[in-house]
């Protein structure tokens, strides 16, 4: 991924480098709350930062890197992105602007659209599905917001469900089509890749309107659609493919590889909370669900791409200190959420330090 010295990339690379230092500051003012008791300002600082801006940030970076040469089609997503910086700390600090909040993060989400949209019709291949996709992440990030607003009251947990399957997790999907394949000179299975952000879509309008069963069980379907479209089920031959490197290139793609077998095997987690949720046993309750989705399938592959994507955003040097640690504490954070909670915060912590560990 790079940015050529046109004034809509290099506007979009410094706003999404501004957001990661945020959505940064954001988390560990987040999990400072966590542990002193104050659980409303964690959420509300890890929804609006860690599940919203900071994803928005990396989707910035991830268009951008195309530069078409009208790199001014990148400014409505960096615009946006400015829009979202402060959204977290108003929030914690000024209860009761949450209508207002939204419908900022709607706008984002829809200059985000137009750009990335825009940016899909300058390619082909797989990288047009991959940024048509994250149009379609964004336009959700347009939509949920709102329905939240003006039509679907719901609690913040069950909101914050709805919002990670809409957006993060289908930006995700658009991401790992493109990029797993591609690395390995591969292409997507492009008929299970085209549903996936709308499946998203549909099951966070189901949970809004209080039908968690049935947004889950979408859920689910579209997780098994993602292994399909982002052809994750051929990781053991594209480790084949690994072998043949040497040095840094062949730990780094094994580093890569690895990532995507414990993305199976998040998903399996995941289907077992979730099934014993829906079946009433268990401890896995709606608080269980979000965290087993966002501090652990979504953090999962935040660890898989920091990587390679953190030190270009932020310009600086890799030290590519490559190790799995991140992907086992992400593993064991959920195997353990609903059993110990504070034993999988400590697990989450080593997982985010193993990754910085990794890059500098």
């Amino acid at each position: 991924m790079g940015f050529k010295a046109l004034p809509g990339p290099m506007l979009a690379r410094n706003i999404a480098r501004l957001i990661v230092y945020a959505s940064i500051i954001y988390l560990v003012t987040a999990l400072f709350y966590v542990v002193s008791g104050n659980f409303l300002v964690h959420a509300s600082l890890m929804l609006y930062s860690s599940l919203i801006l900071f994803p928005y940030g990396i989707a910035i970076a991830y268009i951008a890197s195309g530069t078409p040469r009208r790199g001014f089609a990148i400014v409505p997503a960096a615009i946006g992105g400015v829009i979202l910086i402060a959204l977290p700390a108003l929030v914690a600090a000024v209860p009761g602007l949450e209508k207002i909040v939204n419908i900022l993060v709607s706008t984002a989400g829809l200059l985000a659209a137009l750009s990335s949209g825009y940016m899909a019709l300058q390619k082909r291949g797989s990288i047009r599905l991959s940024l048509s996709m994250a149009c379609i992440a964004m336009i959700n990030l347009s939509v949920i917001p709102l329905l939240k607003t003006t039509l679907l009251p719901v609690p913040l947990f069950e909101y914050a469900i709805a919002l990670v399957i809409g957006f993060p997790i289908s930006l995700i999907y658009a991401v790992t089509v493109h990029s797993l394949p591609s690395t390995f000179n591969d292409k997507p299975f492009y008929e299970a890749s085209l549903p996936l952000p709308f499946i998203s879509l549909l099951a966070s309008v189901l949970i809004l309107n209080k039908w968690m069963t049935y947004g889950v069980l979408l859920l689910l379907l579209s997780m098994v659609l993602y292994i399909i479209a982002a052809r994750i089920y051929r990781v053991p031959g594209y480790m084949n493919l690994a072998k043949q490197k040497t040095g840094v290139a062949r730990r780094g793609l094994f580093y890569f590889l690895y990532g995507h077998i414990t993305v199976i095997i998040s998903i399996l987690i995941i289907t077992i909370y979730f099934s014993a949720f829906i079946a009433s046993l268990g401890p896995c309750n709606v608080l269980c669900l979000l965290h087993e989705l966002a501090l652990g399938f979504t953090s999962l592959h935040v660890y898989i791409h920091a990587p390679m994507m953190i030190p270009v955003i932020l310009g600086i040097k890799h030290k590519r200190r490559f190790n799995l640690i991140p992907y086992l504490a992400t593993v064991l954070a959920m195997l353990f959420f609903p059993l110990n909670t504070e034993l999988a915060l400590i697990f989450y912590v080593i997982a985010f330090l193993s990754t910085v560990f990794i890059i500098i």
